[in-house]
């Protein structure tokens, strides 16, 4: 997931999500979170940015609602990699 980025809304979410693509009218995402804040100490957690929604849909947003589009912190990313990596066991294979 190369790709991630952090997207700043005009209604002032901050998501977290991968992009698909990237026009001059429109972003297209998929897997987004966004951040909320996780009690009283500045610590931030992540929830699904619309719990309605197909979690393998892609999301159109047009442009004029986006704020900015930047690289996550190392952090961040390492967190969303782990909610969103799949990890492909081997089938019917022995690893010693």
């Amino acid at each position: 997931m190369s790709n991630v980025k952090t997207i700043r809304i005009s209604s002032g979410e901050d998501i977290v999500a991968e992009v698909v693509s990237d026009s001059e009218d429109v972003i297209v995402l998929k897997n987004i979170i966004v951040a909320i804040p996780s009690g009283k100490s500045m610590q931030i957690g992540f929830a699904p940015w619309s719990p309605l929604l197909d979690p393998d849909q892609e999301i159109t947003i047009k442009k004029q609602f986006v704020v900015y589009v930047s690289v996550p912190n190392s952090q961040v990313l390492e967190h969303y990699n782990s909610m969103f990596n799949k990890i492909v066991a081997p089938e019917n294979k022995i690893i010693v």
